[in-house]
């Protein structure tokens, strides 16, 4: 009897933006100065939402060797059975009364878990809601993992020293125009093969547009885990190994063939 593949337990859940924890000037209770409970780089909320959701499509990385960086994307399909998650239902729980909108917007954030796994984690960047003639409403969350924050920034010219391709992508990470995944744990670099020159990088180049050079160079890979830790790997290297089937257009033995083709992408 075949094995039935386990699925595991997938959870979706949305940032509604309500702060949990802000400090609130002159209120008796969050307002008190010093305290640990109510602060000032407060935290918002998340609501499960996996009940409401119909598909959940990720992906992530480039299908083509050329291809341009790219940032991880989620797309949720939620069907709003009660208009719960409607963009004009003001008495929905999810509505949010500081800025007289449905929670759930753009620049908010997404998360979807696998077993308690985190499989991404990024900002929502439309919430479309349609309706339809059977009066049901049907919404589509599209979202973009942190990669995309790479598309917005761009670099103050500079005149780097020669470098690995990890040590020149951390350079740019920790310039203070840049500053990005520096926490702890934020970034994992592979020690990279290529060594990079000392060729001024102009003023204003997006980062994105960099580390494209870097990549092309190094023919390795950028990009968001499912953890949400930025990742660089290197080159694979040489992995083939010598041939185990031999083709001849003559009556010699070997596999005869007609035509072939040698693509590389």
């Amino acid at each position: 009897m075949a094995n039935i593949l386990a699925q595991g337990n997938y959870k979706v859940f949305l940032d509604a933006g309500f702060t949990t924890d802000a400090f609130l000037l002159d209120d008796p209770t969050r307002g008190q100065l010093d305290n640990t409970t109510y602060k000032l780089d407060c935290t918002t909320q998340y609501f499960e939402v996996t009940d409401y959701v119909q598909a959940v499509t990720i992906s992530r990385g480039r299908r083509k060797f050329r291809e341009p960086i790219s940032a991880g994307k989620c797309t949720i399909r939620i069907d709003d059975l009660n208009g719960d998650f409607s963009v004009v239902n003001t008495a929905s729980q999810y509505w949010d009364p500081v800025t007289d909108r449905l929670g759930f917007q753009p620049t908010r954030r997404a998360r979807v878990e696998r077993d308690g796994q985190l499989l991404f984690d990024g900002q929502i960047l439309t919430y479309d809601q349609q309706l339809t003639l059977e009066n049901d409403s049907l919404i589509t969350v599209s979202c973009s993992d942190d990669l995309k924050q790479l598309d917005n920034t761009a670099l103050v010219g500079f005149t780097p020293t020669q470098q690995r391709s990890d040590e020149r992508i951390a350079t740019i990470l920790d310039r203070p125009e840049v500053n990005l995944f520096t926490g702890a744990g934020q970034r994992n670099l592979a020690v990279g093969a290529a060594l990079l020159g000392t060729q001024a990088v102009e003023d204003g180049a997006p980062v994105q547009d960099y580390f494209s050079r870097i990549y092309l160079a190094e023919q390795g890979r950028i990009f968001i885990a499912r953890d949400g830790v930025f990742t660089f790997q290197p080159r694979v290297g040489r992995t083939l190994n010598s041939g185990t089937v031999s083709f001849s257009d003559k009556q010699d033995g070997n596999v005869p063939f007609r035509a072939f083709q040698v693509v590389y992408e």
